[in-house]
């Protein structure tokens, strides 16, 4: 964690946590600038400090496409597209000290999150809200809910752009850089990701996308130098690509751990395909959905800026390992692009608010302040990806970084720039993805896919007519026995009904408390109440997070 801070020399700053600044100095006659840093260092870790009297750069994180020294180079010549090609989960800075001027900057794919302040010639730029929060509130300034941001949560379960559920503070996006120099900031995107085709042979589109994959896993699995390696497992393509591709490029000391409700296929194929290639498989049990019951400790990682139960199951998960024998945590994160499932059809499209929502109750109340950006966006996809993909897929990222840093091989700069240049008719329903697995991974497309409950290798209309049968006929039943779906690794609904002891824990924490109501205006209230009366397991857990992530950032513990 670190905070940096420009403010009057007598701005106060004692808060608990944050320790004694490891650089103070002067830069006007009435401000000073500090920077703080509570160090934790992972098993694996490239955060690093260097100060010199000219400047100050500062990274907090792991980068696995560039070494310390390229990053500083590149921070020192203000060389954004190349620092948008660095992998990894970090955030830096550069201070210059000559010019008394600082940039501040996010990664591409935004999976290590920063804040700011600006207001009254102070300025605060943290990794966490809450510090932030509790700075400003040391010096007599109040801080209040953003009422939009709360309605995007509860709209799409996560922030949308620089939101922030905190009114006076705002949340670096991906590929952000914000300038500060005579208490003026500028935040700019100093990078976006563009289409351009420049490949129409699904085959030639595989074979680019293998070696750019091959090249991702082996960064990030070369980092882990002398740990054990552990990486995720599931029923799904994008972790068993990332397993497959390891056991290729010949690293055999791998635990594969995986979660689940037991006995549905994220864990059976999981199991499966950890056996054929003699990896260590660990399963952590979701049943019942017990790990709900400690909802408010997703508040750390993610600060109610995300629905709490999207990595909660990861997150408690993480904790039954002996994480310090292990290096970096390797994640299929985010494998929406390569499949393709931001696009609305085999064609580009423009943006649509109501796609991809948790919950479309309250939209229409939202849409008058989010219409603005429609035209930000050049087409539907990339307003998914950077929102859904970089704001909340990432969640899970953020869930692992407590205890170490994580990465994904679908996250590469590289690769999701090479994937937006494939035409979107071949990304459509995973077309070129399932073409590679199939071909250069034969041996993985024998085992089920999750999705569909039947072989990759199955021809696509038998695995179409498989899936429609397999789910068709379990909504029948459902329906007539009156019961929720089963079918996931975590049946929320399902839980919800056939556990009561975990319905009789979340109804007590599911019933707003009017204190904590009367922050907000008498139509958020109703709208609040609204949720959390008729609203599915997921809508009451938005509406919670809603409520309890303010009451955590805003009320002293």
């Amino acid at each position: 964690m670190f905070a940096l801070i420009v403010a009057p020399v007598d701005f106060r700053t004692e808060i608990k946590g944050l320790g004694e600044a490891i650089f103070s100095r002067d830069w006007t006659p009435d401000r000073c600038i500090r920077l703080y840093r509570d160090f934790l260092p992972k098993p694996v870790d490239d955060s690093f400090c260097k100060s010199t009297e000219d400047a100050t750069i500062l990274c907090e994180g792991i980068l696995l496409s560039h070494k310390k020294s390229e990053l500083e180079q590149i921070l020192k010549d203000e060389r954004h597209n190349d620092l948008a090609r660095v992998h990894g989960q970090f955030g830096c800075l550069y201070i210059d000290h000559i010019a008394r001027e600082l940039r501040v900057y996010s990664n591409v794919c935004n999976n290590f999150r920063l804040y700011y302040y600006h207001a009254n010639g102070v300025l605060i730029i943290a990794t966490s809200i809450k510090v932030i929060v509790r700075i400003l509130a040391l010096n007599g300034i109040k801080c209040h809910p953003d009422e939009i941001a709360l309605r995007m949560l509860l709209t799409y379960g996560y922030m949308l752009r620089d939101y922030c559920t905190i009114s006076e503070i705002r949340h670096f996006s991906a590929s952000n850089m914000l300038r500060y120099k005579e208490d003026k900031i500028w935040v700019e995107k100093y990078f976006r990701f563009k289409y351009k085709i420049t490949n129409t042979s699904i085959k030639d589109c595989a074979d680019e996308v293998l070696e750019l994959f091959r090249m991702a896993v082996k960064q990030g699995f070369e980092r882990d130098e002398q740990k054990k390696h552990l990486a995720f497992i599931s029923g799904g393509l994008d972790s068993r690509l990332v397993v497959f591709t390891a056991y290729n490029l010949m690293y055999r000391d791998l635990t594969c751990l995986n979660f689940s409700q037991p006995g549905y296929l994220d864990q059976t194929i999981g199991r499966e395909i950890c056996s054929k290639l003699g990896y260590d498989f660990r399963f952590f049990s979701l049943e019942g959905g017990e790990y709900l019951k400690n909802l408010d400790e997703n508040l750390i990682y993610n600060e109610g800026q995300t629905v709490l139960h999207g990595a909660a199951h990861l997150y408690a998960a993480i904790q039954s390992m002996p994480l310090k024998e292990y290096g970096i945590l390797h994640s299929g994160q985010a494998g929406g692009i390569i499949k393709g499932a931001y696009l609305q059809s085999s064609k580009h499209s423009p943006v649509d608010f109501y796609s991809g929502a948790y919950s479309t109750r309250l939209i229409p109340t939202l849409l008058p302040f989010i219409k603005q950006y429609h035209n930000d966006y050049e087409t539907h996809e990339l307003f998914i990806m950077e929102n859904r993909g970089f704001n909340a897929l990432t969640n899970g990222d953020l869930a692992c970084l407590p205890f170490s840093y994580t990465t994904s091989a679908l996250l590469h700069p590289d690769l999701i720039t090479y994937l937006l240049n494939i035409p979107p008719e071949l990304r459509k329903d995973a077309r070129t993805y399932l073409y590679l697995i199939k071909k250069y991974y034969p041996e993985a497309a024998k085992f089920k896919w999750e999705k569909y409950n039947c072989p990759i290798n199955t021809p696509y209309y038998l695995a179409q007519l498989r899936y429609y049968t397999w789910r068709g006929t379990d909504k029948i039943k459902r329906m007539i026995a009156g019961k929720p779906n089963q079918l996931s690794m975590n049946p929320f609904d399902y839980w919800w009904q056939s556990n009561p002891s975990l319905r009789e824990n979340l109804q007590q924490r599911f019933t707003p408390d009017e204190s904590v109501l009367s922050r907000y205006s008498k139509d958020l209230q109703m709208d609040i109440h609204t949720m959390y009366r008729d609203g599915s397991f997921s809508e009451k857990c938005q509406a919670y997070t809603a409520l309890r992530g303010t009451t955590y950032l805003l009320d002293e513990d």
